[in-house]
Parts: structure tokens; C-alpha cells; sequence
């Protein structure tokens, strides 16, 4: 099974940044920070992770300055020490297979700083989120998703459950996907709310102006947020780079029982700290 690569674009507002330190070990020490990329998304990136890497990050720190790239691990401390809570910034990140955890991990390869503030309440405004992803279909589509197979370089594979929202999209998969195709797709990684029920009283108070001029009191009618249902949703297709039936059952299956692991087996230590979502 070859590497399936994928590489994440996100544009928003870095979150949880002040006054988090690196989480560290014998082997790896990476930074976990939030963008948000709309008023109800959010996911956490990465930055670095073995302490021996020798891959470098792009920096800008400053909408109008020089872009300056260094090594993942010294770019910890240089991002901690020039981006701040409530950045604009556009992100490029790669998106890494982690079978330890069964998920995937966006690691940082760019981070520039925005000259224009990203305003989640203009009219104009369009989420930049997108996952540009190569994948290996590993089960027939059922009328709501896509079962997909993703590869690290060692050929072990995790499986992401690709939801089908778009009827174009959902068309043609169901009539053309099968099992052991390459595909290259693009995903929007969407961190979804699960509000409280909508039944739950609300607080009601008098509306004011603040100083600044923003409106706050009145009927406080925003559902709470309970939790997050992680999204994965297939937006779009370059059909072009399709190759049919590249892998059999058997390599499939071969590539997914070498990423296993018995909860035994894993060191929660290791776990990456999470920090609440600012909203």
C-alpha cells in the first residue's frame, strides 16, 4: 500500500495560544493550538513533532513582511513568541497518519499572518477549510457516506467515514466509487456543535449599547453547546486522477489490520492535551 498524501488549507482565528506550553517527551515535543475557521467551526493543529525532524515551516509574521522558514521544532517558540489569541492567519498543513490514535493529525507547514481581519459575520464571507486528500475506497457507499482508507508511509492504513451531502457528489459515487479505487478528494473538516435541547429556558434582560457600541442583553435565545461531532464531508472530486480497482480486498485488508493496536497497547500518556473550544 502506497502513502495516500493529503495537505489541510485553513484561513481564521488562532485560539488557545496564549499561555499554552508544548507538550513534550523522550521523543517528540509539539504544540497544540485552535483555528477557527467560521463561527462554528474549529479544529486543533499541530505544531512540530519529533524532536529529530528535519523538516521546516514557513512564517510570516506580519501581513506585509518576508516569509522566513525554519526547522518545526525551533518554529515553536518563534509562533508562541509572534502570534497572538485572535490572529488572522492562512494555515497549510499536512495532514499525518497517526495509527497509534486511529485519526489524523494536522501538522503545520505554513502559517502566515492575514493583512485583512477574517470577519465570520460579513455577508461575503466563505469558509476556507479544505482537506485535498488522496483516499482508497474500502467499502461500497452506503446513500449517506463513503467508507475511505488513508496510508502513512509505512503503508498502514486508517479508515475516515466520508459523509455525502451534496447530490452531485452523492450521484456520482454511488454509481461510479468501488471498492479498491484511488481517488484524490476534496474534504471539509467540519467540527460540528451538538447544541443542548432547544427547549431549555432562556435568560431574558434589557437590552443595552456598550461603550464600543455593541449590543448585548435582550433575549439570550443561542443554544448551548454541549459537545462536537467531528465531520468529515466528500465536497468535491478530480475525477481525472481516479485509478479504478488500484488496490484488491486483500492489500486493503493487509494495510488496515497492520495499523491495529488492543487498547492495551496504548500509552495514554501520550494523549495531546486538549484545551475548550473559545465558543
Amino acid at each position: 500500500m502506497q502513502q495516500t498524501k493529503g495537505y489541510l488549507r485553513l484561513e481564521g482565528k488562532v485560539w488557545g495560544l496564549n499561555n499554552k506550553e508544548p507538550y513534550s517527551n523522550d521523543l517528540k515535543r509539539n504544540l497544540s493550538i485552535g483555528i477557527q475557521s467560521s463561527k462554528t467551526n474549529s479544529n486543533y493543529v499541530q505544531i512540530g513533532d519529533w524532536k529529530n525532524s528535519k523538516l521546516n515551516i514557513k512564517i510570516k509574521t506580519t501581513a506585509e513582511g518576508e516569509v522566513e522558514e525554519m526547522n518545526e521544532q525551533d518554529a515553536i517558540q518563534y509562533i508562541k513568541d509572534n502570534f497572538k489569541d485572535g490572529d488572522s492567519v492562512y494555515v497549510n498543513l499536512r495532514a499525518d497518519v497517526d495509527t497509534y490514535h486511529s485519526k489524523l493529525n494536522w501538522l503545520v507547514s505554513q502559517i502566515y499572518k492575514k493583512s485583512d481581519a477574517v470577519d465570520f459575520d460579513c455577508d461575503e464571507f466563505e469558509e476556507v477549510n479544505e482537506l485535498n486528500q488522496y483516499v482508497v475506497v474500502t467499502e461500497k457507499a452506503t446513500e449517506n457516506s463513503l467508507k475511505v482508507g488513508i496510508a502513512n508511509y509505512q503503508g498502514r492504513m486508517i479508515e475516515l467515514d466520508l459523509a455525502l451531502e451534496d447530490d452531485v457528489i452523492k450521484d456520482y459515487i454511488t454509481q461510479n466509487a468501488k471498492v479498491g479505487d484511488l481517488m484524490h478528494v476534496s474534504i471539509l473538516v467540519d467540527n460540528r456543535p451538538i447544541y443542548e435541547d432547544s427547549n431549555v429556558s432562556t435568560e431574558t434582560t434589557k437590552e443595552r449599547t456598550t461603550l464600543k457600541g455593541k449590543k448585548i442583553g435582550g433575549n439570550n435565545n443561542t443554544p448551548k453547546i454541549k459537545d462536537r461531532n467531528l465531520v468529515f464531508v466528500l465536497s468535491d472530486i478530480d475525477v481525472d486522477k481516479t485509478e479504478s480497482k488500484k488496490y484488491t480486498r486483500e492489500e486493503i485488508r493487509e494495510a488496515l489490520e497492520s495499523s491495529s493496536y488492543t487498547s492495551s497497547n496504548k500509552n495514554e500518556d501520550n494523549k495531546d492535551e486538549e484545551i475548550d473550544l473559545p465558543f
